[in-house]
């Protein structure tokens, strides 16, 4: 759940916007008044991982999704697949059973190949741009060591008898050793030229290495070459069948699989398979070797080839939707698992799965995703729920995310149209009349019905690139490049009524309410048209940028406080008068960004730039969000990799960006919104410890503007050096932190210092007292004293320290009453009333002092005395073996006392009350 509410706003969920008036061409629009200089800033307060729906706190820079995947290991503990991305320098972690991926890390650059070691319950990871390995502990998912290699290691295999790694480093054409034990290298073996492919024969306790025209055998014992061969293209991947005790090795170029006699390494039999084999994993159970075809042409040549182990011929093709890589045979479940990774079309989509098969029925039964690229975002007004478009994989589809929980609700699929890859995917629209969304995909724009969350319709259209809605008309604009036109769609009949040419590539298109035209910008000639919506004629021409190519400028964004156009180009934001149709000054970006979508909030007059650097593999490169006001630029702030889309939710009066690379969806607080940090408090305010007692102290924000987010960072500082610490690290989040008074007594001061969204406030001085007295003891004045019916007695009880004095200040009492003829005032101080009842008869007072953890107790009679009857029931007693009273000697009836009996082990037992008789 995200950590501030999300409907912010005064919008009322189900009222439509007011109704247009037409206004006309050219009508001057005054600019707000009394407009004061804006100074803060909007930020991120959450962020929404779309492949995990899962919301992080705060702004998450890093990718969520698994880019490129390539190679599979599992966790046999837990049946988690362990997944190398590496154009994400991630290893994603998938539950095998359920398709969701429970865990996302960082490894170094360029993840290649991977390895479980069994004996310490590890992962190794090659990183083919950094050069090392990464140790990932399986206990707890995360990296405990980098190990440096060779030059580009790829390909690792685990030898489980003498627990050692082999690396093969393609560029270094060498082989490093790794011992799981230690995490170090022990040895470096010369190899064959361009090696990758690593496999290990387990019959003769060797290494299979293969690389270009050449592969050798690597001797576990002495870590020596002892063998091989030259010839074949290029060997890429290797799998023992245990069944058979061959060996197979994929021939990448050679597009064939070699069989090999593992005992004599002589060659069997070729088997012909699909184009650019690289992959392979065997099936011992089933007898099934399974091959990825890695083609160069697009999908659907792709496939997975299948082989018998008895006769070593192709029995079957799976085909598959992308790219096949990393192959991995699951011998608990009988399941093989291919990562799948795809680029389709002119605009490259990008896209990566898990296809699971099974080799009972040689078909792809399920495909786990592992990359979500959000494109573009809108709003349907009515109800607050967002609606993101992102390509997935294989068709497409629209992520739901509710308004009330920040969170995906629905997954609407839309069954892209791969046939015919043109225009670009995700650009979205909202009909505010009808109530539906429209969306592009590839040669066609999907209507979405919101209600049902599903697909009314798809209306072909060439190559759009574009949308935009017209609230007078009621028409949805889209924008194409092929060829460059306006493609009208009237919002009732979802139709094509009309094209108006406008250009070549229409990147950025926009509706101005106020005026009734339409903004379109053209990436290919550096124009923006102006079209009336009433008409639908061209009003104007405009030259827009300072290049006369290469100009990127993909968004248009309509200002209705000032009438003011923004078009994003690439280092500027440019500016245009819609009442004049005139260029105003540019607004340059910030240094290294360049402007890509932009989107327009109402509530404080703000436009909001996405700038995006393109993301570097092994590098993580946040955008940023530019944001302008009244012409002047506020500054910036961080959001995800390549935003993609930005909108305004009035719902829920907050912003929303996708962002394409990182596979999230930032929720961003308008400045106007933003909980600014007025005090901090914390719990307790004072403390009394003895030398090395410790006390948990918590931090609790105060905050205006709809309270405290998640994010608040404490630091927490001491102001002597009386020997005083903190358990953890001074810088913390909200948990408690644990502070351990030193040797020394005396008085310490602490302070917070707490920030939150830049701004930063102290605590009060915390005030711990560290003494080293103990309590020993507590004396009750008076002692066994005697009263009348009705009266009362003032009690007061002194506590003894060692070494002394001990502060009497310190020190909290209980007292207590072991009968009901009387009661106790003020039971908390140091001082107690009694107030005796109106019978005669005997308490016993006993009071509990407690000093710095430490507790001591003492107690008294009280005889409550009658004034006619003084003698006779009030003589010597014995209470618990005390003789108390005066010295009238009576006897005293109807008292209990309890006997001691003697055991022959000569301990002392109290016995049960049915066995306690009466004196007298």
């Amino acid at each position: 759940m995200p950590a501030y509410p999300l409907n912010l706003g005064s919008y009322e969920a189900g009222n439509a916007p007011p109704a247009f008036v037409a206004e006309p061409h050219h009508q001057s629009i005054p600019p707000p008044e009394n407009e004061q200089p804006r100074t803060s800033i909007d930020s991120v307060a959450n962020t929404l991982d779309l492949i995990d729906n899962k919301l992080l706190p705060a702004n998450y820079q890093g990718p969520t999704f698994c880019g490129k995947p390539l190679q599979i290991a599992r966790d046999p503990l837990t049946g988690e697949l362990f997944v190398t991305c590496t154009e994400s320098s991630a290893v994603l972690v998938v539950n095998a059973t359920s398709g969701n991926v429970t865990d996302l890390i960082t490894a170094g650059g360029g993840p290649f190949g991977i390895a479980y070691a069994s004996r310490s319950n590890q992962f190794f990871v090659t990183n083919s741009l950094s050069n090392d390995v990464s140790v990932i502990s399986a206990v707890n998912d995360s990296v405990v060591a980098n190990i440096s290699v060779g030059v580009f290691p790829s390909g690792i295999v685990y030898d489980p008898d003498n627990s050692d790694l082999y690396v093969s480093n393609y560029v270094s054409n060498t082989v490093s050793v790794i011992a799981a034990a230690t995490d170090s290298v022990t040895a470096t073996i010369p190899a064959g030229n361009w090696s990758t492919a690593i496999g290990f024969d387990p019959v003769n306790r060797e290494v299979l290495l293969g690389g270009r025209d050449s592969m050798s055998y690597i001797n576990t014992t002495s870590n020596t070459v002892v063998g091989g061969f030259n010839g074949g293209g290029a060997f890429a991947a290797f799998c023992y069948d245990g069944s058979t005790q061959q060996v197979y090795v994929t021939d990448s170029i050679l597009n064939q699989v070699d069989v090999l006699n593992a005992s004599t390494g002589q060659e069997i039999a070729s088997i012909s398979v699909g184009t650019d084999p690289t992959s392979i994993a065997c099936d011992g159970a089933d007898g099934t070797i399974y091959v990825a075809n890695t083609a160069d042409a697009r999908w659907p040549q792709n496939n997975v080839s299948a082989i018998s182990d008895r006769t070593d011929v192709v029995i079957a093709q799976l085909p598959v939707q992308g790219v096949p890589f990393g192959g991995y045979y699951d011998q608990v479940s009988g399941r093989v698992f291919f990562t799948i990774d795809y680029e389709l079309g002119p605009q490259i989509f990008h896209g990566s799965e898990i296809d699971v098969v099974d080799p009972r029925t040689q078909a792809v039964i399920n495909g786990i995703d592992l990359l979500v690229s959000p494109t573009s975002i809108c709003v349907d007004s009515s109800s607050g729920d967002s609606y993101i478009a992102s390509p997935g994989f294989p068709m497409g589809r629209v992520f739901v995310i509710s308004h009330l929980s920040g969170e995906v609700v629905a997954s609407i699929p839309l069954n892209l149209n791969m046939s015919s890859m043109f225009g670009s995917f995700g650009e979205m629209t909202y009909d505010v009349q009808n109530g539906d969304i429209y969306v592009s995909a590839n040669s066609q724009v999907a209507v979405i019905d919101p209600k049902t969350n599903s697909v009314l319709t798809s209306i072909p259209i060439s190559s759009p690139e574009s949308m935009t809605y017209d609230s007078h008309s009621g028409n949805v604009y889209v924008g194409s490049s092929i060829p460059g036109e306006l493609d009208v769609i009237n919002g009732t009949t979802n139709r094509v009524e009309t094209t108006i040419p406008v250009g070549h590539d229409i990147e950025g298109l926009d509706y101005a309410s106020g005026i009734d035209q339409i903004y379109a910008a053209d990436l290919s000639t550096n124009h923006l048209t102006v079209v009336s919506g009433e008409t639908n004629r061209i009003l104007a021409n405009l030259t827009i940028g300072t290049q006369a190519s290469g100009v990127l400028f993909d968004s248009v964004s309509y200002d209705s406080g000032t009438g003011t156009v923004y078009v994003a180009d690439g280092p500027y934001v440019q500016r245009v008068n819609a009442v004049t149709d005139g260029m105003e000054s540019p607004e340059a970006m910030p240094s290294g960004t360049d402007a890509e979508t932009l989107a327009f909030n109402p509530t404080n007059g703000e436009v909001l730039v996405e700038g995006s650097t393109f993301p570097v593999v092994g590098q993580v490169q946040p955008g940023s969000i530019t944001v302008l006001s009244g012409g002047n630029l506020l500054g910036t702030f961080p959001v995800g990799i390549n935003p993609a889309g930005i909108t305004y939710n009035s719902v829920t009066n907050t912003l929303m960006s996708v962002n394409e690379f990182s596979g999230t969806v930032s929720l961003i607080l308008p400045s106007s919104s933003i909980p600014t940090l007025t005090s901090i408090t914390v719990t307790p305010p004072t403390a009394i410890l003895s030398t090395g007692g410790t006390e948990n102290f918590s931090a609790t924000p105060v905050c205006g503007n709809n309270g405290c987010p998640q994010g608040t960072l404490y630091s927490w500082a001491l102001n002597n050096t009386l020997g005083g610490s903190f358990a953890q690290s001074p810088s913390s989040t909200a948990e408690p932190v644990s502070f351990t008074a030193g040797n020394s007594a005396g008085s310490i001061e602490i302070v917070v210092n707490a920030t939150l969204n830049g701004g930063t406030v102290m605590s009060s001085p915390i005030i711990v007292n560290i003494t080293d007295s103990r309590i020993v003891r507590v004396t009750i004045t008076p002692g066994a004293p005697y009263t009348t019916p009705g009266s009362n007695i003032q009690f007061t009880v002194t506590p003894v320290c060692s070494p002394s004095p001990c502060s009497s200040a310190w020190v909290t009492y209980r007292w207590t009453l072991n009968n009901s003829i009387g009661s106790l005032t003020a039971q908390g101080s140091a001082q107690t009333v009694f107030v005796a009842g109106g019978q005669p008869g005997r308490s016993l007072l006993r009071v509990v002092g407690n000093y710095l953890g430490l507790s001591v107790s003492n107690s008294t009679t009280i005889l409550v005395k009658n004034n006619s009857n003084w003698a006779a029931p009030f003589g010597p007693s014995v209470i618990d073996g005390v003789i108390v009273g005066g010295l009238v000697a009576a006897v005293a009836v109807g008292f209990w006392v309890k006997r001691i009996r003697r055991h022959r082990q000569s301990d002392d037992t109290e016995e049960s009350p049915e066995q306690r008789h009466p004196v007298g």
